[in-house]
């Protein structure tokens, strides 16, 4: 076991700067020997707080035998430590089932759910499409509904379908994806949040900011 008074410099994720951080916990090693062929894994979980917000973050350190380069994860997510993070975007004007499953999905997406992650690609584009009373008998007549109603562009409906697909395979096919595919069809799901739910209230707040006082 460690001791409890270490003291390591990590990215804070309320600082938002590497800071020290001292810690406070820890579980010892747990894990598996096997005496026949001498391999073994270990895993520690550890719990550090920031000296200066007093943020706390667990760490998760796995170790093996095989591998001796040690894989930590930390939670909170964050930029730099190694795992791949998305922001949750501010959405202003979306219904408030929208927002939720949108704020879910990128959670599924930071936690590496990438199965979860799919699949609410694909959810947040049927709600979308049920918000703004979409046609048509499935979820790619309903893409369609969005262009034809002016809603969304050619070029951003061909992205959508491409979306659907993804949560189709993930979800039918039980088909894997990694956080860069899955970082596209995100991409795409924002730019239809972005535009179709920002824009009147960007635009009311350049109004406001060019009227004379």
């Amino acid at each position: 076991m460690r001791s409890e008074k270490e003291i390591r410099k990590i990215i804070c994720p309320k600082c938002n700067v590497e800071t020290n951080h001292k810690q406070v916990w820890n579980s010892g090693n747990l894990g598996w020997t096997d005496e026949d062929s001498g391999m073994w894994e270990k895993t520690e979980y550890r719990l550090f707080q920031c000296m200066g917000c007093e943020t706390p973050t667990l760490s998760k350190t796995d170790i093996f035998s095989e591998d001796l380069e040690e894989n930590v994860k930390l939670w909170p997510n964050r930029p730099n430590s190694g795992i791949s993070t998305r922001a949750i975007k501010i959405i202003y004007d979306a219904p408030p089932v929208v927002k939720r499953i949108y704020r879910e999905t990128i959670e599924a997406f930071n936690l590496e759910l990438t199965t979860l992650c799919a699949a609410g690609i694909r959810v947040i584009i049927e709600a979308i499409c049920r918000e703004e009373n979409a046609d048509g008998k499935d979820l790619k007549e309903k893409i369609d509904s969005l262009k034809n109603k002016g809603i969304i562009s050619e070029k951003l409906c061909e992205g959508l379908q491409t979306s659907r697909l993804v949560g189709n395979s993930s979800l039918h096919e039980l088909k894997l994806f990694g956080t860069s595919e899955l970082s596209f069809g995100l991409d795409l799901i924002e730019s239809l949040l972005d535009y179709h739910y920002n824009t009147e209230t960007r635009s009311s707040i350049l109004k406001n900011k060019l009227s004379p006082e």
